[in-house]
């Protein structure tokens, strides 16, 4: 029987849905947390430096978190049946994956606490994803976004935009999607 170790912080983040894929195929797994105390010591045996991390048979160590998918659905028969569907498969994951690794960066790009210089057109961007992002997700109180929500009411406070700022309150509590959604998505 194959051994399986999945080595990831103690957070659900990457490994979340992998955790709960070992669960659905009752598949036994070590589950290894990693505190940030001991992530300095570990991060240079990891394949890319990085978790999670599955090691197969205390041999092989798959990394980043697609490829563990794809093992683990491959192994055990939870995969697209033709090459065509596996690819659009991939395809997904990987946008999935660039959403959230360009979400990151964007949390952690802007919207820090410095004072506003020089304001320019990404400002007025940033706050308004930044608005919808908050509404989308509920997440006006959520603190991983405190300093793009700080970024977006500085934005919004700014003179001259009073009226606007209160018509969005209104327009954010809409929704365009009372049909097919299909119609509104690329």
């Amino acid at each position: 029987m194959t051994k399986f170790e999945l080595i990831y912080f103690n957070v659900n983040g990457n490994a979340g849905g992998i955790r709960l894929l070992f669960d659905y195929l009752k598949v036994p797994f070590t589950d290894t947390w990693i505190s940030d105390e001991d992530w300095p010591k570990i991060k240079g045996t990891t394949p890319f430096g990085q978790v999670p991390v599955l090691v197969v048979n205390n041999e092989i160590k798959i990394a980043q978190t697609t490829a563990i998918y794809r093992y683990i659905g491959a192994k055990f028969g939870l995969i697209a049946e033709t090459l065509e569907e596996q690819a659009l498969s991939d395809a997904f994951a990987q946008h999935m994956c660039d959403v959230v690794y360009r979400g990151r960066a964007m949390v952690k790009s802007k919207g820090q606490n410095e004072p506003i210089e020089q304001i320019t057109w990404l400002d007025f961007y940033l706050a308004n994803v930044t608005d919808r992002i908050l509404i989308l997700l509920n997440a006006e109180n959520d603190e991983n976004f405190q300093k793009l929500k700080a970024h977006r009411d500085r934005i919004f406070a700014l003179p001259g935009l009073e009226k606007r700022v209160k018509e969005r309150e209104v327009l954010g509590k809409n929704s365009i999607y009372h049909g097919d959604s299909k119609n509104y998505e690329p």
